[in-house]
């Protein structure tokens, strides 16, 4: 039988997770460019608060908007289901390519492996 849980709370706390993880995640390399101009303990504290909640909002607001085509098409199975297998190919599509272009073009895998 095809049972699961579909309590919406859940499935919005997890997401919103997951966004806070990668929105922050990704910011780490700003974070410390600006932190080596601040002068004072206080001054990095509040600049990190300000780009960590503005970092969440952001995140936020941006998966809102990427997911209305995903919300407004549950009413067709047949749609969702190629929306999300469409959206699939192209992040692994995406994801390859990005990989080939750090590495052999901008020659990363030379450090590695060179």
């Amino acid at each position: 039988m095809h049972q699961h849980d579909h309590s919406g709370r859940a499935t919005y706390l997890k997401s919103m997770f997951v966004g806070i993880v990668n929105g922050l995640a990704g910011s780490a390399a700003m974070v410390l460019l600006t932190m080596s101009t601040i002068d004072s303990v206080w001054q990095g504290a509040i600049y990190i608060i300000i780009f960590g909640v503005g970092t969440c909002v952001d995140m936020l607001l941006f998966t809102t908007i990427l997911s209305i085509p995903f919300v407004t098409s549950t009413s067709s199975i047949k749609v969702n289901h190629s929306l999300i297998r469409l959206t699939g190919v192209v992040s692994a599509v995406f994801g390859i390519y990005y990989m080939y272009n750090l590495g052999v073009n901008d020659e990363l895998f030379t450090v590695w492996f060179g």
